[in-house]
């Protein structure tokens, strides 16, 4: 699938932005609403790594520690494997 590069680099500010809006958000607290697993936490969770297989945004995430930490806390769980989807090579 083609990419549209004029919009591609017109959104990242906007990533890069909602990026730090989680990062900031899990100053305070284990969980995105908290110290214990909410429905934040599960809806968040599926959009991190495909943000991830994006190079463009690899950087952005990269200097977002809390967000990493969190998502590496979020995919050790046993449910994360058992729905990940499985992408075409």
């Amino acid at each position: 699938m083609p990419v549209d590069e004029v919009a591609l680099k017109a959104n990242l500010p906007i990533l890069e932005r909602h990026l730090t809006i989680f990062d900031e958000a899990l100053a305070e607290s284990r969980f995105f609403a908290g110290d214990a697993l909410s429905l934040a936490d599960l809806f968040v969770l599926p959009i991190i790594p495909y943000l991830g297989m994006v190079s463009e945004s690899q950087p952005m995430l990269k200097q977002r520690t809390r967000l990493m930490r969190w998502q590496d806390v979020m995919l050790a769980r046993q449910s994360a494997p058992a729905t990940e989807p499985k992408l075409a090579a």
